[in-house]
């Protein structure tokens, strides 16, 4: 069992989520963790993805490569 002690947390969930793919048991503490944490990485990015969607649409629409 790997502690989140150890290392960072994007490390800490990524392999949780290898372990979990490649059908290894995972604690309680474990599953709990790197659930809420994927959770608020991606309520943290989802923001970021679509700010970036719509500035590249404007851009290539100043550039007339688009209509």
């Amino acid at each position: 069992m790997s502690s989140i002690q150890d290392k960072d947390i994007i490390t800490y969930v990524l392999e949780n989520i290898g372990k979990a793919l490649r059908g290894e048991k995972l604690s309680g503490e474990e599953i709990v963790v790197t659930m809420f944490t994927s959770l608020f990485l991606a309520a943290a990015a989802a923001p970021l993805i679509v700010s970036t969607a719509f500035a590249t649409y404007d851009e290539l629409k100043k550039r007339k490569i688009i209509k």
